[in-house]
């Protein structure tokens, strides 16, 4: 029977904390990544408003989505990206997994593969 050393459950709690910091940061860039991308499709959507309204027979409906979705999504990503930066640098408690953003940017995608057709 193996002895449990202290040391190496000092070991342990170092490497399981060295994880969980890593998991934090790689959480953060992932919601900042997705309020880029949402600025992205923002951009996106004003620049081609002609095309999309062209798209869509006149209608303002799936334009208005698109937009509302984007805007959507970027303030639900950069807030969970905040909470998950403010933990990190003060090293406090990894906040919950925030799932609205990647709900949001599934919209946003869906949203914007219909609005954008096969162009």
């Amino acid at each position: 029977m193996p002895d449990n050393h202290p040391d190496d459950k000092n070991n342990n709690r170092q490497r399981d904390l060295k994880l969980a910091r890593f998991r934090g940061w790689s959480l953060t860039a992932l919601y900042f990544a997705l309020a880029l991308w949402a600025i992205i499709f923002c951009y996106v959507t004003y620049s081609f408003w002609p095309y999309l309204l062209e798209q869509s027979g006149g209608s303002l409906l799936m334009p208005i989505v698109l937009l509302v979705s984007s805007i959507m999504t970027f303030f639900a990503s950069a807030r969970a990206g905040h909470k998950f930066l403010k933990a990190m640098q003060s090293k406090a408690i990894m906040p919950a997994v925030d799932l609205l953003p990647f709900l949001a940017i599934a919209v946003t995608i869906v949203v914007a593969g219909q609005a954008f057709g096969t162009a």
